[in-house]
Parts: C-alpha cells; sequence; structure tokens
C-alpha cells in the first residue's frame, strides 16, 4: 500500500488535492480545464463513484458561490437524485449537499458514449483516475457484504 493516499469522504476540506490544468487557443477561442482524479477501492461500484463526483461538484459548486449544469450518462445517479427515497448514508450526504447548493446546481442528462465532447472527456478522465494513487474511501455498497457464488470468489 505504499504511495496511495486514503481520503474519507468527509474530509474533502482538509486534503490537498492533486489538480491537473492546461489551457488552449485555437483560432480566436480561448479556453481552460482544470481536472481532479479520485480512485475508488476496488469494492465501490461505478454508480458509487458517479454519485461522488456529483457530490464533489455540487460541493466546490456551493464552496464557490457559482451556478453549475452538471451533464451526467449515469441514469440510474440521475434517477437517484430525483427519488424521494434514500437507501444509504452515501445518498443522505449527496442529497442534503444538493439541497444547500439548490440554486446553483441543476442536472441535465448526457447520452453516453455518443460523441458528446464533454461527456468523452470526463469518461476518458475517469479512466485514468482508475490509475491514480489516491483513494476516496467510501463505505462498501452493501450488496459487497453479501454471500456470493463460490465461482466469483475464486480470485
Amino acid at each position: 500500500m505504499l504511495g496511495i493516499k486514503i481520503i474519507e469522504l468527509s474530509s474533502f476540506d482538509d486534503e490537498e488535492f492533486a489538480m491537473y490544468t492546461d489551457a488552449s487557443k485555437v483560432d480566436d477561442n480561448i479556453g481552460f480545464s482544470a481536472c481532479i482524479f479520485n480512485k475508488l477501492n476496488h469494492y465501490n461500484y461505478v454508480y458509487q463513484a458517479e454519485l461522488s463526483a456529483v457530490n464533489f461538484a455540487a460541493g466546490w459548486a456551493l464552496d464557490k458561490g457559482v451556478q453549475v449544469k452538471m451533464f451526467s450518462d449515469s441514469v440510474s445517479s440521475l434517477d437517484t437524485l430525483s427519488s424521494t427515497s434514500i437507501n444509504s448514508s452515501l445518498i443522505l450526504d449527496i442529497k442534503q449537499n444538493i439541497f444547500k447548493a439548490k440554486n446553483l446546481v441543476s442536472f441535465t442528462s448526457a447520452k453516453a458514449h455518443a460523441g458528446i465532447p464533454g461527456n468523452e472527456l470526463a469518461d476518458q478522465f475517469a479512466k485514468i483516475a482508475t490509475d491514480c494513487d489516491v483513494i476516496l474511501n467510501l463505505p462498501a455498497p452493501y450488496s459487497y457484504t453479501l454471500p456470493r457464488p463460490k465461482s466469483w470468489i475464486r480470485h
């Protein structure tokens, strides 16, 4: 475990993150990007990672006092956020964070792998994050604790 830094989800405020930034000029257009990578544990699900990214962005919008329009290709995450049911402490934390930032955060569905530049870039960066040294420590999902068929346990 040498070289791996574990970040508790509740301790975002006190942590220092690696952020990659760049700017570019093409013709008369200038743009910039800032990217933060976070890796989750092997027992977490992509669903948890999608929700954690939304939570992080909502917290950032609230902290900076800026309006953010989030585009997500995770239908299950968007359904969870619009649902009235809460089935985990992670969902509760995220919904509370979004409620605090309610006038700053809006959500739009993006079709996955449809060539939408921002969504494709987010997907590419998420793949890069799977190889980074910083691990965001989320609790294991309940389903991870359930018995598994022997064929799953071999490795």
